[in-house]
């Protein structure tokens, strides 16, 4: 299937809204949440994120069509991975997302029962996406950096 056995990454976009054709449609990357006096834990604050649905988006195109079976995408933070909750594939182009409070979940995952208030806002997290093909024969994975800014109002 492969002439050059070689898979690469040809493009790569990350924001807050994904179109049909699975290009981004809003570069963004800044999350501004509505304070409420619900959040006493960093948990609170992350569900309440997660239930807004605000979403944090990739699409790439690669240099050959991929599938479920060769692919799978995740969102890093400090090397540690988290399976996109959406992955969709067009073409040559792998696209998804997860939900902004997911990622804020994941980031927080180990002080998720500390004070609300224990957050420093804007807050600004550096993570990456990490796209892995494995056909059995070839074996790929290609790191995006981007960074993403939340906010309380």
């Amino acid at each position: 299937m492969f002439c050059s056995g070689e898979v690469r990454q040809r493009d790569f976009m990350a924001g807050s809204d994904l179109g049909r054709n699975g290009k981004i449609t809003s570069a963004d990357l800044n999350y501004v949440f509505n304070k409420t006096d619900k959040f006493e834990t960093i948990r609170d604050f992350c569900n309440y994120a997660y239930f807004q649905g605000d979403t944090v988006c990739f699409s790439a195109k690669m240099n050959v069509p991929l599938n479920m079976e060769n692919c799978k995408a995740y969102f890093l933070i400090d090397n540690v991975r988290h399976e996109a909750e959406r992955v969709e594939f067009t073409g040559n182009r792998v696209y998804g997302f997860s939900l902004a409070g997911s990622i804020l979940e994941f980031y927080y995952s180990e002080n998720l029962n500390r004070n609300f208030e224990s957050i420093r806002f804007p807050l600004e997290i550096k993570l990456k996406v990490l796209i892995a093909y494995d056909n059995g024969k070839i074996r790929k994975e290609t790191e995006n950096d981007l960074s993403a800014t939340v906010d309380i109002k």
